[in-house]
């Protein structure tokens, strides 16, 4: 039977919003009590920010995470009302828009700081101050954080105080992950002592939240296990958010001997059938599979990936499938094929799969089966 959208998209995305929201209510047994800050950054890792973030309020989350100023105004004009952290530092132009929708900014250092207290002035804003525990990416650095973090708290109104592990994902690491934790806790208890009460404090990310509970503290800030990957062990439950679909749209049959795609990089062994399907590097998926031995479904069986992946086209061989043709489904994502399997084959991590997907692929939105939405780029353009 033909898939609803096969006449309508070349290739699709489809985000099952049931999945998500159980990923989320998985996030929040590991985390024993304490809230979860839903990290919905790079359009929700590709699976769009405005329709996760309503999703996850409907089931529970009040504040969420994102990392430009774009994508915290972005749900603010969606009516995404909770509580909304910019994990990195704003840009002065960004800064009276953002304080009047009431975002709530980061501080990783004093030139920061000032720099929001002279541009905003009277005009409140919730900060929460990152600090450097480890990371050397963002944050004050610990020999100076509670010097520093009392500057900031005399000129701004913080309300949270934050880190991010550099290895919570890795077993090896776990002595250092507990450094980071207690420099964070010690700092954070120091500040207390100085009358700087009443702020949230959080650090745990997927691979913490999973792996290291005495980190979750007021909030923990998953981002992957949200849409269905552990970084590391336990998620037990956890199921991929994001399928990923398109059709054959042409099929050769061709004599050993025969070269496809550029490069000639791939030789048929025998008499072969090939199938030609549109997705290629600039939809998300990455060259680096080319010769791989990546698969894709095709009647649910599985389709070898050859020659080099195109822009816009990859091929598959077809020939051990009876009767494949023109119009067939074809499965890139879901499945049983995951984003974890494309990361293994490409040399990278899931991350940055989902996050490749192509602004240009529509995105379909299903719950309970039923699809909800379709959103697509292209006609905004």
């Amino acid at each position: 039977m033909a898939h609803p959208l096969q006449n309508k998209h070349r290739l699709w995305a489809e985000i099952d919003l049931g999945r998500l929201t159980a990923n989320y209510k998985i996030a929040q047994k590991n985390a024993h009590g304490g809230k979860i800050m839903p990290v919905i950054k790079a359009d929700a890792y590709g699976h769009g920010a405005v329709q996760a973030a309503l999703a996850l309020r409907d089931a529970g989350a009040d504040f969420f995470a994102v990392a430009t100023p774009e994508e915290a105004l972005q749900l603010r004009r969606h009516g995404v009302g909770c509580g909304i952290l910019l994990l990195g530092a704003a840009p002065v132009s960004h800064l009276p828009a953002l304080a009047a929708a009431g975002v709530t900014l980061c501080v990783p250092d004093t030139g920061t700081a000032r720099v929001y207290g002279q541009t905003l002035g009277s005009r409140p804003a919730d900060v929460h101050i990152k600090f450097n525990t480890g990371m050397t990416r963002l944050g004050l650095p610990s020999a100076t954080a509670v010097r520093d973090a009392l500057e900031i708290a005399s000129n701004l109104r913080v309300t949270g105080l934050f880190t991010h592990f550099a290895s919570a994902d890795d077993p090896s690491e776990d002595g250092f992950t507990r450094s980071q934790f207690n420099t964070f806790m010690a700092v954070c208890e120091a500040l207390r002592g100085h009358g700087l009460t009443g702020a949230v404090l959080h650090s745990a990310n997927s691979a913490a939240l999973l792996g290291h509970p005495y980190t979750h503290l007021d909030y923990a800030r998953p981002g992957l296990m949200l849409y269905g990957y552990s970084p590391c062990g336990g998620g037990e439950g956890l199921r991929p958010v994001l399928s990923l679909y398109s059709s054959i749209m042409q099929c050769h049959t061709v004599p050993a001997g025969t070269t496809v795609s550029y490069g000639r990089a791939w030789t048929a062994e025998r008499e072969s059938v090939i199938a030609t399907v549109p997705v290629g590097y600039a939809d998300g998926l990455s060259w680096a599979l080319s010769g791989s031995g990546m698969v894709m479904l095709v009647r649910g069986r599985q389709a070898p990936l050859i020659g080099r992946i195109c822009m816009d086209f990859c091929a598959l061989d077809v020939t051990g499938i009876p009767g494949a043709a023109p119009g067939d489904l074809v499965t890139v994502l879901g499945d049983g094929i995951d984003a974890a399997d494309h990361a293994r084959l490409s040399g990278t991590i899931p991350w940055e799969v989902l996050c490749s997907i192509g602004r240009r692929v529509p995105r379909v939105y299903r719950r309970d089966g039923e699809i909800i939405e379709e959103t697509n780029d292209i006609d905004r353009l």
